[in-house]
């Protein structure tokens, strides 16, 4: 058959190369098992409002814990808002450097496009907050409007 060298010609060596092949696969997929098990565990945690916050997110960037300590009494429910979004957000930006660590270890060495792709997802999906609000804050030039004033002049409508 055209195509197969000479695997034809010695079926010994065809069935070798196809074991080893198959042996690769199952150390990759192993690979993968691990890589997959490992960033399940990643647990990612920040805090708000001096300590009276603190969010933890798992692997996928959900939050898996939310403590608020009596402080957050003496807190604004905007404020309050504001923080336990704030600190999940610095939690979640995280989450990439993380996942990165864990792929380099498990499956970098034998797929770094696969492992390089899914750390750039994670950054896209998590951005570092700081950066946004820089970037936010430089593309648009407008500055916001303090809560309850009313901004048409700068409305982007």
């Amino acid at each position: 058959m055209p195509g197969l060298g000479g695997l034809m010609r010695d079926p010994d060596e065809a069935a070798a190369r196809m074991r080893e092949w198959a042996q690769g696969i199952a150390r990759k997929a192993e690979r993968y098992e691990a890589f997959g098990q490992r960033t399940k565990e990643i647990r990612l945690s920040a805090e708000g409002a001096g300590g009276a916050v603190r969010v933890t997110i798992g692997a996928d960037g959900a939050v898996t814990d939310l403590v608020l300590t009596e402080r957050v009494r003496a807190i604004a429910p905007d404020e309050l808002a504001a923080q336990i979004l704030a600190a999940m957000r610095r939690a979640q930006a995280g989450l990439a450097d993380r996942v990165a660590a864990v792929a380099a270890e498990e499956v970098c060495a034998e797929d770094p496009h696969t492992a390089a792709l899914l750390v750039d997802t994670l950054r896209a999906r998590f951005p570092d907050p700081e950066q946004v609000d820089d970037e936010t804050d430089e593309a648009d030039g407008r500055r916001a409007a303090p809560a309850g004033e009313d901004d048409e002049e700068n409305a982007p409508w």
